[in-house]
């Protein structure tokens, strides 16, 4: 009886390495700043926009605090939509960019704040800025700027 008793905690304390050990390999998420150049090497990135106060994961910030660019001049993330505007920017000096996309496979990851706070930096070091709000589905980009939805 003991060494079944013994044969199924290890059978069982294997099976939960085994799972976990499985879950690990299926976790696609990145963790580090060098994990998304060493994966995205082939693609490019333009910058990393930490995540700025009050601002909560799944939920679409407005107004204030999502406009950080221009009530927030000095702040991490201000600086880093800046360098993002920089590098697209210097991306191609060859041939002037016209038209940029956004766009990314889910919800609520930060587009319309990304989009918003880029025309902005690009607004301010002098550049023309036309931003069109193609989200037919749940447009946004008309609350961030306190605008009329037309």
């Amino acid at each position: 009886m003991k060494n079944v008793a013994i044969a199924v905690a290890l059978g069982d304390a294997c099976w939960d390495c085994f799972i976990i050990f499985i879950l690990h390999m299926m976790d696609n998420t990145f963790k580090k700043e060098e994990d998304i150049e060493k994966h995205l090497r082939h693609v490019g990135v333009l910058g990393i926009v930490p995540v700025f106060e009050g601002e909560e994961r799944g939920q679409v910030m407005l107004k204030k605090k999502s406009l950080i660019t221009i009530n927030d001049p000095k702040a991490a993330a201000s600086e880093a939509y800046r360098m993002v505007r920089t590098n697209i920017e210097f991306s191609n000096v060859d041939d002037k960019k016209k038209t940029i996309v956004f766009t990314s496979a889910k919800q609520k990851e930060g587009k319309s704040t990304t989009i918003a706070n880029t025309a902005i930096a690009m607004a301010h070091s002098g550049s023309k800025v036309l931003l069109i709000d193609c989200d037919l589905r749940k447009p946004r980009v008309h609350k961030l700027f306190q605008a009329q939805q037309r």
